[in-house]
């Protein structure tokens, strides 16, 4: 064997100080050569630079390949870019990376290396619509990393309380919040975990804890801007629930308003759609027309903004019913890809009221069964309704028995 041959194979080792350095370089790299105009030029780059380094077997080859491999998923996961086979191939690199360099999973001083591979799978498969795949992908990073996950153990307990308040498992969740808290969380992670442990107590049925939980948030300081929008939104939607006036809703979604953005305005059609009043119809905003809104574009919000306009067009005499019915099955059948908990419980209660306002009795009592199961999972049994929305329905004849000859008519 050459000297130049020993060179390249020579161990240096890995240790943190060694990882954060070549952390910096490659994304010193990839900021200066990457087109920032173009979508997927980051992502050309990385393949072009994994390309170079296939045949350095080198430590330092080994941990670039690591983390250019890694720089792809993140970079996916925030714009998109890979395919499914893709996102594999990434993960199964990585993994042989650590295991060719000796990095072994939970025991090793480097074990957050596992740990960071499935947390990051964890959030592509929360954004592409697998709850459950997240949840479990959170669990296994925090399983594999040791005693030093990435962020520390408070922020993966956040993660973990994330990912179990979107499979509907409010209680379990809060545990995982106080435990982050516990754990130590910088102010910006700390805020989010109260963020989540107010909604948590919301939709398992202690709206009195929770209101105490959102006057907890307004009166901390350091709270991030985006934190206290989404506690004074929660605010009108207690309002609401307990007046039954959406009139503050709209009012706040208006143009001008503190919530003319396309996710607020797509809720409160929802909140409009699934209460027993029809008084408020006429002054929803027509969701296909806000998506040529250049400010407010709300296609992109992908399931979200598919699921209100389905259920807005279900309220268009001008649609055939059957085709009306069609996407309602379409929004149904996809709401695993909402991001949140609330909206799927927003969406099924919406739909179980247009079900049972056009007479269609039998999909109503199935619709309603899929929310009242989870309004109880969600409170571990206090509540049937933890939306506060469809009180009404208890005493219809149709929730009791269902004609199997009931044909659907508006």
């Amino acid at each position: 064997m050459g000297a130049s041959n020993r060179k390249l194979t020579t161990s240096i080792g890995w240790d943190l100080q060694f990882i954060d350095e070549q952390k910096r370089l490659v994304k010193q790299d990839l900021d200066a050569h990457a087109d920032p105009t173009e979508a997927h030029s980051r992502l050309e780059l990385i393949f072009e630079r994994l390309g170079s380094l296939a045949d350095d077997d080198s430590d330092v080859g080994r941990l670039r390949r690591y983390i250019y491999a890694m720089s792809a998923l993140v970079h996916h996961e925030r714009v998109g870019g890979l395919s499914n086979r893709d996102v594999t191939r990434l993960v199964e690199l990585a993994y042989a990376i650590l295991q060719a360099q000796g990095v072994r999973p939970r025991a090793s001083r480097l074990a957050a290396l596992y740990g960071d591979i499935h947390l990051i799978k964890s959030q592509i498969e929360r954004k592409a619509g697998y709850p459950w795949r997240a949840a479990w992908e959170q669990q296994v990073a925090l399983q594999l990393a040791g005693d030093l996950p990435s962020g520390g153990l408070g922020f993966q307990r956040l993660g973990m309380g994330n990912r179990a308040l979107r499979l509907g498992h409010a209680q379990l969740a809060l545990r995982h919040f106080t435990e982050a808290e516990a754990a130590g969380l910088d102010d910006g992670p700390r805020a989010r975990c109260w963020l989540g442990r107010m909604h948590a107590l919301w939709l398992g049925g202690q709206s009195e804890e929770a209101g105490a939980m959102a006057a907890r948030i307004v009166a901390a300081t350091r709270i991030p801007d985006d934190i206290r929008r989404e506690v004074g939104w929660f605010e009108l939607i207690v309002q609401f629930q307990q007046t039954g006036d959406l009139a503050p809703m709209l009012k706040a979604i208006r143009h001008g308003g503190a919530y003319y953005e396309g996710t607020y305005i797509i809720e409160t059609c929802l909140w409009a759609y699934a209460i027993e009043s029809r008084g408020f119809l006429d002054r929803l905003p027509r969701l296909a027309s806000i998506r040529r809104n250049k400010k407010l574009l709300p296609q992109r919000l992908g399931a979200w903004y598919d699921s209100g306009l389905r259920l807005q067009e279900c309220y268009d005499h001008d649609l055939p019913l059957p085709l009306r019915l069609r996407g309602l099955s379409q929004t149904l059948e996809e709401r695993d890809r909402l991001l949140t908990i609330d909206k799927e419980a927003l969406i099924l209660a919406a739909a179980t009221r247009w079900l049972a306002r056009s007479k269609s009795h039998d999909l109503a009592l199935l619709v309603f069964s899929e929310y009242r199961a989870l309004c109880q999972r969600l409170s571990n049994g206090k509540t049937s309704d933890c939306l506060q929305v469809l009180r009404d329905m208890e005493g219809r004849a149709w929730l009791a028995f269902a004609s199997p000859g009931s044909s659907p008519s508006v």
